[in-house]
């Protein structure tokens, strides 16, 4: 059986994955120490060797460590562009 943190990795490994292959923009609410911060971007990379995602948003571009990620979801109806 497995434990239900290993659920939520296979859950946010899905909607990564699929946030990248379709290019559909991700709510990603994000460990910070001085108050948690969410960023609503397109992925452009996953980088699995230092465990870091590439996000492109409103602001710029992030790369965010894997290890920050507290939750992600498909934004649904989300059409903002950043030109």
């Amino acid at each position: 059986m497995k434990s239900s943190a290993n659920r939520e990795n296979e859950k946010l490994a899905k909607v990564l994955s699929e946030a990248l292959q379709d290019q559909k923009f991700i709510i990603l609410k994000i460990y910070d120490e001085n108050g948690d911060r969410q960023i609503t971007g397109l992925i452009t990379q996953i980088d699995q060797e230092f465990r870091r995602l590439k996000v492109s948003h409103e602001d710029g571009i992030d790369w965010i460590p894997l290890d920050d990620l507290l939750s992600a979801e498909i934004a649904i109806n989300y059409t903002e562009s950043f030109n």
